[in-house]
């Protein structure tokens, strides 16, 4: 505990009756919580193509024929 030291002023005021007013203090701890960055990632899209050749067996084809262009008077001249 500290000892309060009371100077000419104080000891004249409290002689004369009058009051004094002596601030007391204490410590008090103070605890916050805040976000910090402490690390960084780097996220980012690339487009790339990949090629692969790939055999199948195939086991039928089918044929579709767009005769809706053909004129057949022309294919019958040359018969």
């Amino acid at each position: 505990m500290e000892t309060l030291n009371l100077n000419d002023e104080y000891l004249e005021k409290l002689k004369n009756g009058e009051t004094i007013t002596i601030p007391l203090h204490e410590e008090r701890i103070r605890v916050k919580k805040e976000k910090v960055v402490v690390e960084e990632i780097v996220i980012k899209r690339e487009k790339y193509i990949e090629m692969q050749k790939i055999t199948v067996p195939v086991r039928r084809e089918v044929l579709k024929v767009d005769d809706s262009k053909l004129n057949f008077e022309d294919i019958d001249k040359h018969i």
